[in-house]
This record gives structure tokens, C-alpha cells and sequence, in this order.
């Protein structure tokens, strides 16, 4: 499927959400060939990548494609406070009904995670994450870890949940 039938099926699947801002950065993901299309085979494979029995390194490692807008092999923070604010609301849009009192405070806290990540890589405070870099400082951060590869042990954590007002996850 084209680029388009792919974002058409996100907004028929989730009318809700901003599905079409969600859908081009997941589209690239899928993408694995590079060939503006997602074949069968593809999808497949992005299906496998976004499900809770998936260990959370392959889920990163595959989602760090999500983040890499431009591709080049390089997370910028720019790039994963970008990705991040799509992806919380989009999922928090299909969880909660509309309710979105605590969403920027969601996005805030997400952004923060993450920020943290970039931070605590050197101490020179570095501007762009390698994909192991990635995938190290995701799995050191709880909010990071439920939001972006929650698996079946994690999902339901009610620490977590409750510290971070149910922030909704990329594979639920």
C-alpha cells in the first residue's frame, strides 16, 4: 500500500486521533525497503515489532525508525520531542475518549523522559542519539520503556501508570 492508502487506513481505523501526523512517521517504519510502499511482508513485520509479547530492545530498535524523520541514521532532539507529542496524543485520543485534560502534562512529563535520555548520554549534554544510544536510554527509563515497548510484564505496571497518569502506549 502507497504512503496514502496507509494514512487512509489509519483515519478509517482511528477516526478519533490525529492519525494522519501518527501515520507518516509509522509509515516509515513499515517502510523497510525504502520503496514509498508497505508490502504484506512489511507489514507483517511492523505488526510483530508494535506487539506486547516483542522483547522492548527489538521493539526500539524498530521504533528508533519512527524517530529518524529525516532518516539519516540520527535521533536530534527536535526529532524525538516531535515524535513523542504524535504518539501521545494520538494514543491517549484512542484511549480516553476525548478527554484530554492531562494530555499537554502527559506530553511534558514524555518530552522530559526523553530529554533525560539525551542528557544523561555524556556529560556534554549530546544533541543526537546513535541507535544503541537509543535503545540503552530507553530501557533505563520506566516512562520511556511503557510508553515506547511495552511488553506483556509492563504493560499493566500500576507504578508507572499511576506516576504517569495512564500514558498510553504505541502497541495498545
Amino acid at each position: 500500500m502507497t504512503r496514502k492508502q496507509f494514512v487512509s487506513m489509519y483515519k478509517s481505523l482511528c477516526p478519533k486521533a490525529d492519525s494522519e501526523r501518527f501515520a507518516r512517521y509509522i509509515f516509515r517504519a513499515f517502510d523497510l525497503d525504502k520503496s514509498n510502499t508497505v508490502d504484506f511482508h512489511e507489514f507483517l513485520i511492523g505488526l510483530s515489532m508494535t506487539s506486547t509479547s516483542s522483547l522492548p530492545q527489538t521493539k526500539l530498535e524498530w521504533i528508533f525508525q519512527v524517530f529518524d524523520i529525516d532518516g539519516n541514521g540520527l535521533l536530534t532532539r527536535s526529532e524525538c520531542t516531535e515524535v513523542i507529542d504524535a504518539l501521545v496524543r494520538f494514543n491517549y485520543s484512542q484511549q480516553i475518549d476525548g478527554q484530554n485534560d492531562d494530555i499537554e502534562e502527559l506530553i511534558r512529563t514524555a518530552k522530559q523522559s526523553m530529554m533525560r535520555i539525551f542528557n544523561n548520554i555524556s556529560t556534554s549534554h549530546c544533541n543526537t542519539l546513535t541507535m544503541t544510544e537509543f535503545v540503552e536510554g530507553c530501557l533505563k527509563d520506566e516512562l520511556i520503556t511503557q510508553l515506547l515497548a511495552p511488553t506483556v510484564d509492563n504493560t499493566h505496571d500500576s507504578t508507572i501508570i499511576q506516576n504517569t497518569h495512564d500514558i498510553p502506549t504505541i502497541a495498545e
